[in-house]
């Protein structure tokens, strides 16, 4: 199947079997495509921030998370991690701000409830997760 041929979605799957294989230049470069052809799809860029991400190309993976949680404002995964990177850059105002976003989005969601993207994290892991985020941040500024 030639490129133009190929679907968004179809990247986003190359893309997640080319990063379990360790692949991450490749994955980045399929998940990239996917946001090409759809600019609206949000795994595609928050499957590429991630992947950015994890090659420490920050920039990157902030356009490709701000860009998911624009189009999908609970975005839960999205936000946290933008705050967790921000928090690293030494960004606090920025930081709290997504993580204030996971606590409104989270907060009528059941404890037990899974969370999209979460590989199987659920709401209370999360907010868990976010408040020590949160504790260490404003402990650190």
């Amino acid at each position: 199947m030639s490129d133009e041929q190929t679907t968004a979605d179809e990247f986003i799957r190359r893309a997640r079997r080319l990063a379990e294989d360790f692949q991450l230049p490749q994955a980045l470069l399929a998940a990239r495509r996917a946001r090409q052809l759809d600019e609206f799809n949000v795994e595609a860029h928050y499957l590429g921030g991630v992947l950015a991400r994890r090659m420490h190309r920050l920039d990157e993976a902030i356009q490709a998370l701000e860009r998911a949680c624009y189009l999908e404002k609970s975005l839960v995964m999205g936000h946290f991690l933008l705050g967790h990177i921000y928090q690293q850059r030494g960004k606090a105002a920025l930081a709290k701000h997504h993580y204030g976003q996971v606590f409104e989005a989270l907060d009528s969601r059941a404890a037990d409830d899974p969370v999209r993207f979460g590989e199987g994290m659920s709401v209370q892991m999360l907010r868990d997760l976010c408040a020590a985020a949160q504790e260490v941040s404003s402990g650190a500024g």
